[in-house]
C-alpha cells in the first residue's frame, strides 16, 4: 500500500497517519514521508508473506483433508473386502462340514447296507444248507426204498427157487405137464416185470421230487433280493447307467440331468413351457424293468402327481404301456421326498425307457430310478 497526499494530511490508504504538512517542519516532514513510506512497505511485505503463508496452509490443510478422505475410502474398501473374504471362508467351511456330515451318513448306510446284506446272505446260506439236508435225506430214504426193492427182488428168487424145486418135486411125484410149468414161469416172469415197472416209476417220482426241490430253491433266490430293492436298482445310483445314457425333451437351467438321481439335492426340471416333456434313459442292449420309482423335487415343492411310461428297442418304434388296452396313468408323488413305486405287471422288455409326466404340483419336476427284480 502507497503513501499519498491529502489535505496537506499523509495517507496510507484510506488511514490519516500524520496532521498536516504545514505544522511540522521540512525536513521532519521529508522524514517522516520517508519513514510512513518505510513502515508501510514493510507491512506491505509482512501481509504479502502472510497471505503467502496462508495460501500454503491451506493447500497443505487441502492436502491433509483430501488424504484423509482418500484414506478412509481405501480403508473402507479394504474392510468390505475383508469382511466378504470372511463370510466366504465361514461359508466354504459351513459346506466342508455340511460335506462330511453327508460322506459320513453316506459311509454309515453303506456299512449298515452291507450288513443287511451278509446277513442276507448267511440267511440265504443257511436256508440251501436245509434244502440240501432235505434232498440228502429224500435221497437216503429213496435208496432206503430201493434197498427194499432190491430185497424183495431177492427174496422173489428165492421164493422162485423155492417154487421150482417144489415144481420139480411136484412133477416127480405128480409128472405135471412141462406146459403147466412154462405158464406158471411165464406168469412168474409178468410178476417180475410188473415189479420192474413200480420200481421205475417209484424211482422216477423220486427224481421228479429232486428237480421240484431244486425249482424251488431257485425260486427262493429269486425272491431273496426283493427284501432289499436297492439291489435290483438299474439306474445311474448304481452306476449301471451313465449320465451319457440319459437324455430329456428339455432340462431347465437350474436342473441339470445329474440332479435325476433318487436322493439328490435337487431333480431333473423340465423347461418352463415345454409341451409334452419326458426324460429317457438308455439302457444300450434290451433290459427287463419290472418296476419304476419316483421323488420330487429336493429343495423346493414340486412334483409330478402321474405320469406315463414309454418303451422300444429304437426311439422310433416307442410305444406306451398300456393296461386292459389303454394307456396306463400311474399315480405319481404327493410330496418333496416320499419315493413311490409302481410295479409293472406284466414287465417290460426294452433298450429305451421314458417317463412322461402328465399332472404335476409347481413344476414338473422328478428324481427316477427303475428296477430288474
Amino acid at each position: 500500500m502507497d503513501a499519498h497526499y491529502k489535505n496537506d494530511h499523509i495517507y496510507v490508504g484510506d488511514d490519516e497517519i500524520t496532521s498536516r504538512r504545514h505544522d511540522l517542519p521540512p525536513q521532519r516532514k521529508r522524514s517522516n514521508f520517508k519513514e510512513v513510506s518505510n513502515t508501510t512497505s514493510t507491512q506491505n511485505s509482512e501481509s504479502t508473506a502472510i497471505i503467502k503463508m496462508n495460501g500454503k496452509l491451506r493447500i497443505v490443510f487441502s492436502v491433509t483433508v483430501v488424504f484423509f478422505i482418500v484414506s478412509l475410502a481405501v480403508f473402507g474398501v479394504l474392510a468390505y473386502w475383508i469382511s466378504k473374504l470372511n463370510i466366504q471362508n465361514i461359508e466354504h467351511k459351513d459346506q466342508q462340514s455340511t460335506g462330511l456330515k453327508v460322506i459320513e451318513e453316506l459311509k454309515n448306510e453303506t456299512r449298515v447296507f452291507d450288513r443287511n446284506l451278509f446277513n442276507m446272505m448267511n440267511e440265504q446260506k443257511d436256508q440251501q444248507s436245509k434244502n440240501f439236508k432235505l434232498i440228502k435225506e429224500l435221497k437216503n430214504e429213496t435208496r432206503v426204498s430201493d434197498g427194499n426193492l432190491i430185497n424183495m427182488m431177492n427174496e422173489q428168487k428165492d421164493q422162485q427157487s423155492t417154487k421150482l424145486k417144489l415144481i420139480k418135486e411136484l412133477k416127480n411125484e405128480t409128472k405135471v405137464s412141462d406146459g403147466n410149468l412154462v405158464n406158471m414161469m411165464n406168469e412168474q416172469k409178468d410178476q417180475q416185470s410188473t415189479k420192474l415197472k413200480l420200481i421205475n416209476e417209484l424211482k422216477n417220482e423220486t427224481r421228479v421230487s429232486d428237480g421240484n426241490l431244486i425249482n424251488m430253491m431257485n425260486d427262493l433266490i429269486k425272491k431273496l433280493p426283493c427284501r432289499y430293492p436297492e439291489i435290483c436298482y438299474v439306474g445311474i445310483s448304481t452306476g449301471l447307467v451313465k449320465l451319457s445314457q440319459l437324455s430329456a425333451s428339455s432340462v431347465h437351467e437350474d436342473c441339470p440331468l445329474h440332479q435325476a438321481i433318487l436322493n439328490s439335492g435337487r431333480a431333473w426340471c423340465a423347461a418352463k413351457y415345454a409341451i409334452n416333456p419326458w426324460i429317457q434313459v438308455d439302457y444300450l442292449v434290451a433290459r427287463t424293468i419290472t418296476a419304476i420309482l419316483t421323488q420330487g423335487r429336493a429343495d423346493l415343492a414340486q412334483w409330478v402327481k402321474s405320469f406315463q411310461i414309454s418303451y422300444g428297442n429304437t426311439t422310433s418304434e416307442m410305444q406306451y404301456y398300456q393296461e386292459l388296452g389303454k394307456v396306463k396313468v400311474f399315480v405319481g408323488n404327493s410330496d418333496e421326498s416320499t419315493i413311490v413305486e409302481n410295479d409293472l405287471s406284466p414287465s417290460i422288455h426294452a433298450r429305451f425307457v421314458r417317463i412322461h409326466p402328465v399332472s404335476y404340483h409347481n413344476h414338473r419336476s422328478m428324481r427316477i430310478e427303475m428296477r430288474d427284480c
